[in-house]
C-alpha cells in the first residue's frame, strides 16, 4: 500500500502497522470518527489536540471504550500539545476542519512525507450512496435537515442519512448505504478548503443556501471566503444538480460544474416562492407551501424551497413533497419559539424565542425581523464578537424597529452601554426586569461563542437554564407571533 489515496480508502484490518494521527479530536464527533475509523482499520492511531483531557472527558471515554474492541488497533492520546515526532513519523494525519491548511503541526506532516486527509475526505470516497452536499453562510443545518425529511418521505424503500458539519459522524455507516441510499452533508468554508484537490466529482448534487460575509478572521477576505464555498461545485457529478439562492451569481456553479442542472431561487429563477400563497415551485411545478412549515422566519421559507427543489432533483415526486412539508422542523435554536413566561418574581407574561444559532449580525437582523408581538421588545446578543462584522447592523436595526439590547460577554459593551462585563445569567435576569409589562425577548447572540462558551449549543442550552431560574411557561393561550 503506497501512501496515497489507498490508505484514505483501507478496509478492515488494511491499516495494521500504519501510524495514524488525527489532529484535533474536537467536541462535535468528527474527530471521534475518525479516529475509530482508523482503529477498525488495525493503524496505530495517536490522537492530537490542544484541549486537556478534562475539556475532552466525554470525546476520550468513547474512545477509549472502542480501542479495548478486540479488532482495535493501539491508541494513544497526546492532549494539550502537538508532538513534532508523531506528526513526522506518520503515514496518514486526519485534520481536523478547524485547523487551519497551513498551519505548523501540517506542514512538519507534508515535510516528512505523510498523507494529510480529512475525514469529510474520507467519507466521500467510501460512499457508495448518492451524497448531496449543503453549504451556505446561514440556513446549511436547517436546509440539511428539511431536504432529509423530505427525501424519508418521499423516496420509498430508500435509507437517508444525515451528516456532517452539522454534527456526528457517518464514517461507521457509509459503507452500509447503497445506490438507492441518500446521504446529505452539511459542509462548512472549513471542511470545503481542505479537501484534496483528487477527491473527484463524488457528489450527486449540491445545495447553497445563500453566500454573505463570514470567518474572515481564517479566510482574510471575502473573495477566499466565497471561493471555498464555490469548491462545492467542482464536486458534482457529470449529470448532476445544484440549487442555488439568490444571493448566488449562478456563473459559477455552471462554470466549475459538467452537464450539471443549474435552479437558482429568485424572481425570475426556476425556483420561486409565490408571495400570496407561499407556493414553493420549480419550473413552474407546485412542490408544497411554506404556510405549512412548523417554523418561524422568512429565511426559514428560502431553505425550504431549495430543500424542496433539490428533493426533486433527485427523484422524489411533489405529491409526496407537499405531504411531507408539514412535518419538518428544523434543529433546535434556529429562531425556535419557546412560548410564553412569566417572572417568578411577578409581571406580565412575555413571549421567548431562542436564536442561538446566530453567531453574526446580518443573521440576528433576519431572525429580528421574523418576529412580531407586542409591548417591549428585548434582544439579548453578545459573546465574542467576529472583528471583520459590523455589529452596528444589530444596534442600528435595534433602534430603528424599537428593539432594546441587552448585552453580555466580551462584546456586550458594543452592543449596549454599561455593560462590559455582564455574564449571559446577569443579561437574562436584566432582559426579564425590563419585560415587566409584557412583551418579546429575543436571545440572538450575533457573536461568537467562544469568550465563555465551546459552542453555540451550549451558550444556547445556559440561556435555557438561567431564564428557567427566573421565568416559567404559563398556561396564557398566546402563541409566539411572527409578521
Amino acid at each position: 500500500m503506497s501512501g496515497g489515496v489507498e490508505l484514505e480508502t483501507a478496509g478492515a484490518g488494511e491499516l495494521a502497522g500504519r501510524r495514524v494521527v488525527v489532529l484535533g479530536l474536537g467536541l462535535f464527533g468528527g474527530g471521534l470518527g475518525a479516529a475509530r475509523w482508523a482503529l477498525a482499520r488495525g493503524a496505530h492511531v495517536t490522537v492530537t489536540d490542544l484541549r486537556s483531557a478534562d475539556e475532552l472527558r466525554a470525546p476520550i471515554a468513547e474512545l477509549e471504550a472502542f480501542a479495548h474492541e478486540p479488532a482495535s488497533g493501539p491508541l494513544h492520546l497526546t492532549l494539550g500539545r502537538h508532538d513534532e515526532h508523531e506528526l513526522s513519523a506518520a503515514d496518514l494525519v486526519v485534520v481536523n476542519p478547524a485547523v487551519p491548511p497551513s498551519a505548523p503541526p501540517l506542514r512538519v506532516a507534508r515535510a516528512a512525507g505523510a498523507r494529510v486527509t480529512t475525514a469529510t475526505a474520507i467519507l466521500l470516497r467510501a460512499a457508495r450512496c448518492r451524497v448531496i452536499g449543503v453549504t451556505g453562510t446561514h440556513g446549511k443545518s436547517s436546509t440539511v435537515r428539511f431536504l432529509g425529511g423530505l427525501l424519508r418521505a418521499s423516496l420509498d424503500g430508500a435509507r437517508v442519512v444525515v451528516g456532517g458539519n452539522i454534527g456526528g459522524s457517518l464514517l461507521s455507516e457509509i459503507g452500509a448505504l447503497g445506490p438507492d441510499d441518500v446521504a446529505v452533508l452539511e459542509l462548512s468554508s472549513y471542511q470545503l478548503e481542505h479537501l484534496p484537490d483528487d477527491l473527484g466529482r463524488p457528489l450527486a448534487g449540491a445545495v447553497l443556501t445563500c453566500l454573505g460575509v463570514d470567518h474572515l478572521a481564517r479566510h482574510g477576505t471575502v473573495e477566499r471566503y466565497h471561493a471555498a464555498k464555490h469548491r462545492l461545485f467542482d464536486l458534482v457529478a457529470e449529470g448532476g444538480f445544484v440549487a442555488l439562492d439568490e444571493t448566488v451569481d449562478a456563473s459559477a456553479a455552471r462554470e466549475r460544474t459538467t452537464g450539471a442542472r443549474v435552479d437558482r431561487r429568485a424572481d425570475d429563477g426556476s425556483i420561486r416562492i409565490e408571495p400570496d400563497s407561499g407556493d414553493v415551485r420549480l419550473d413552474g411545478e407546485r412542490l408544497g407551501t411554506a404556510r405549512a412549515l412548523r417554523a418561524a422566519g422568512g429565511f426559514q421559507a428560502l431553505n425550504l424551497a431549495l430543500a424542496l427543489a433539490a428533493a426533486r432533483r433527485a427523484g422524489a415526486a411533489s405529491e409526496a413533497l407537499t405531504d411531507a412539508v408539514g412535518a419538518l422542523a428544523p434543529p433546535p435554536h434556529r429562531l425556535e419559539p419557546l412560548g410564553v413566561h412569566a417572572a417568578l418574581s411577578g409581571g406580565a407574561p412575555f413571549e421567548v424565542w431562542d436564536n442561538g444559532v446566530s453567531t453574526t449580525p446580518e443573521s440576528t437582523v433576519s431572525a429580528l425581523e421574523s418576529i412580531g408581538g407586542d409591548g417591549a421588545r428585548v434582544l439579548l446578543a453578545g459573546g465574542q464578537a467576529k472583528g471583520e462584522l459590523d455589529l452596528g447592523l444589530v444596534t442600528r436595526f435595534a433602534s430603528r424597529a424599537g428593539w432594546s439590547v441587552v448585552g453580555f460577554g466580551a462584546s456586550g459593551g458594543e452592543l449596549e452601554s454599561g455593560a462590559t462585563g455582564r455574564t449571559l445569567p446577569e443579561a437574562v435576569e436584566r432582559a426579564v426586569e425590563l419585560l415587566r409589562e409584557g412583551g418579546v425577548l429575543a436571545f440572538s447572540p450575533a457573536c461568537a461563542s467562544f469568550d465563555a462558551y465551546a459552542n453555540f449549543s451550549e451558550r444556547a442550552e445556559a440561556f435555557r437554564s438561567a431564564l428557567g431560574q427566573l421565568a416559567a411557561p404559563t398556561t396564557d393561550d398566546r402563541r409566539p407571533s411572527r409578521d
